[in-house]
């Protein structure tokens, strides 16, 4: 592996970019042509698609904080030996448990969605994480080592740049589980959201709508992978190989 000489380019081809730039037209357009014909306010789809999505941007950045640095702790010596079983424990715990609480303790809003799809996208990161460290050759830690790669250097130069495969794989199926999460979470009473506009679809017996909104989220999804996730999960084989 060559640390500290690679670029992330995800996109090497012109016609790359072109595909992405439909890609991301696609929701967006089915969202404006099917909600005239439906009679929906676009303003309020595109609301709750983005009240949805703010939620997993901002649990997704503290997830991945906490997910790398506890995975770099548990993935390295005895005493990450001795904390993974119970972290192991922990993700098996339902974090559908702990909505009301938080709902209970700040209300119907973003904190409690936010706290709450945290607790669901952290655990794949963080498995993830540490399954990449356990899977360095003990021969380019050495190497590391010798070459003077301590303390700080060591955990930016050789440490973090090996979680990056399996923070990317984490990365996928955990915001597939944060999804699925603030959707559920939404159709209990938070909103605005994607989930609640299906939920609202649902009550009214709306058969039409509920399936325009089923697919503008699964358009949306599909795009934030096409776009970026499938890119950088190619990227993440690749230096792994390298």
């Amino acid at each position: 592996m060559r640390y500290g000489s690679h670029q992330l380019k995800i996109y090497r081809k012109r016609s790359h970019l072109v595909i992405t730039f439909f890609v991301i037209l696609l929701p967006l357009v089915f969202i404006a042509v099917f909600s005239r014909v439906a009679g929906v306010s676009t303003n309020e789809v595109y609301l709750d698609l983005a009240a949805s999505f703010f939620r997993i941007v901002v649990a997704y950045v503290f997830a991945s904080i906490l997910a790398v640095l506890f995975g770099i702790f548990l993935g390295q010596g005895k005493v990450g030996g001795f904390f993974l079983p119970l972290f192991d424990v922990l993700q098996s715990f339902p974090s559908f448990a702990l909505l009301p609480l938080f709902t209970l303790w700040f209300g119907l809003g973003n904190i409690a969605a936010i706290l709450f799809l945290i607790i669901t996208i952290i655990w794949p990161i963080l498995f993830s994480v540490v399954s990449s460290i356990h899977l360095v050759r003990k021969d380019l830690s050495e190497a590391a080592y010798i070459f003077g790669a301590r303390g700080a250097k060591k955990f930016f130069s050789f440490t973090l740049p090996l979680t990056f495969p399996g923070f990317i794989t984490g990365s996928i199926v955990g915001l597939g589980e944060g999804w699925d999460a603030i959707v559920g979470a939404e159709i209990l009473g938070i909103s605005p959201g994607i989930g609640n506009f299906l939920n609202t679809a649902a009550q009214h017996n709306n058969i039409p709508i509920l399936a325009f909104g089923i697919t503008a989220l699964l358009l949306a999804v599909f795009s934030i992978n096409k776009i970026l996730l499938l890119p950088l999960l190619k990227k993440s084989h690749e230096y792994f190989h390298e």
